[in-house]
């Protein structure tokens, strides 16, 4: 019972904290152990700010296949870089801001080959950053990207058209 509530707790945490479940993973991999209320206000913004510029913002930032290429991953890492040097609080020096700097683009890295991995079972018109709770949900078999029966396994559906194979 107690493990139940917690993990509804901790589902409804987003709500409470004022943050999306992306920007809550965010805010997760950039706070300190020890921190003011000021400075957790910055850090949630600083999460929303970094989860708008890579997924909004002009230029775009993380193009088609990003962490493939040394290039494109600098244009990447210097675009988290940018927007944490500007919200963070001045409380981060140089050695934790690196890390934190590192930490997003791990956890970046680490959910964009997964989502390669996983090739066609991923929505293509999706966001390049996904929760780790939505890929486990999307691993779980809920959509694939194809309206090709063919490509479609058994037990699955269309994103476009559903179970359904009018599509083209």
């Amino acid at each position: 019972m107690k493990f139940t509530k917690a993990l509804k707790g901790e589902a409804e945490r987003h709500t409470r904290e004022g943050l999306s479940e992306d920007e809550l993973e965010l805010f997760d991999l950039l706070k300190k152990d020890s921190m003011t209320k000021d400075e957790t206000q910055k850090v949630k913004l600083a999460a929303k700010a970094l989860l708008h510029r890579l997924r909004e913002e002009a230029p775009p930032v993380l193009v088609q296949d990003w962490f493939k290429d040394v290039q494109t991953q600098k244009v990447v890492r210097s675009a988290v870089e940018t927007v944490l040097d500007a919200n963070l609080p001045n409380t981060y020096d140089r050695v934790l801001f690196r890390k934190k700097c590192d930490n997003v683009l791990e956890m970046m890295l680490e959910l964009r080959v997964a989502r390669t991995k996983m090739g066609s079972m991923i929505p293509r018109a999706e966001p390049a950053i996904y929760s780790r709770g939505a890929l486990a949900a999307l691993q779980g078999g809920l959509a694939v990207a194809s309206c090709s029966p063919a490509c479609i396994p058994a037990g699955m559906r269309c994103i476009c058209c559903g179970p359904a194979w009018h599509c083209g």
